[in-house]
C-alpha cells in the first residue's frame, strides 16, 4: 500500500525495444547513440506526471485516482501505449 501510485508503466518502452532489438538485429553496423534517447520520451512524461503526483503523498495519490480526470487519464494512456506499440511495429516490420 506504500507504493501505491508510484509509477509502474513501462509499456512505452517495448515499442523501441523491440525496434532497437531488430535494427540491431538487421544491421550490424547498428549501434545505440545519444539521438535515440529521444525514443524514451513517450515513457518519461507519464512516469514523470505520475512521479511528481506520488512524491506529494498519499493524499495526493487518492485525490488524483478518484478525480474525474484520472477516468480520461485511463483511457488516453491507454490509446497512446496501444498507438505507440503499433508505430514501432510498423517501423520494426518495415526494417525487417
Amino acid at each position: 500500500n506504500e507504493l501505491n501510485g508510484f509509477p509502474r508503466g513501462v509499456a512505452f518502452l517495448l515499442g523501441p525495444a523491440l525496434y532497437f532489438f531488430i535494427l540491431s538485429q538487421t544491421n550490424s553496423n547498428f549501434t545505440l547513440q545519444r539521438k535515440h534517447l529521444l525514443h524514451l520520451i513517450p515513457w518519461f512524461i507519464p512516469f514523470a506526471v505520475e512521479l511528481s503526483i506520488f512524491i506529494q503523498g498519499k493524499y495526493a495519490v487518492q485525490e488524483f485516482q478518484s478525480s474525474g480526470f484520472m477516468h480520461y487519464y485511463g483511457y488516453i494512456d491507454i490509446l497512446a501505449r496501444y498507438t505507440s506499440f503499433g508505430i514501432y511495429f510498423y517501423w520494426s516490420f518495415k526494417v525487417y
